[in-house]
């Protein structure tokens, strides 16, 4: 994983980015801009699930298990909005704007 650095809170707000507060204890930040590894949700889903695997994501977004994940996203029609409210509510996010600093 990528993590967070405070220095990139102006050009993150400025590109108004999600920051991930709570991604196993670190921070994590999906902006389209330079010197961010994850520019869109899909990145940051498969670097997360590279580092800490389907299952743990599958508990994290609180589905019963890889199996269920993957059936239900396969069946619905999830879009790019959906699967960052997924990250926002799984793992403490904040757009942007709504930070201090």
């Amino acid at each position: 994983m990528q993590w967070f650095t405070h220095d990139q809170l102006s050009e993150l707000k400025e590109k108004e980015g999600l920051l991930l507060t709570n991604v196993h204890g670190g921070k994590v930040a999906i902006c389209q801009g330079k010197g961010f590894r994850y520019q869109n949700v899909y990145d940051f889903i498969a670097d997360y699930v590279k580092c800490y695997g389907l299952d743990n994501l599958a508990e994290t977004i609180e589905y019963e298990d890889a199996q269920d994940l993957i059936e239900c996203w396969v069946t619905l029609p999830l879009n790019e909005l959906d699967l960052l409210d997924y990250c926002v509510n799984s793992f403490d996010g904040y757009e942007a704007y709504a930070l201090e600093g």
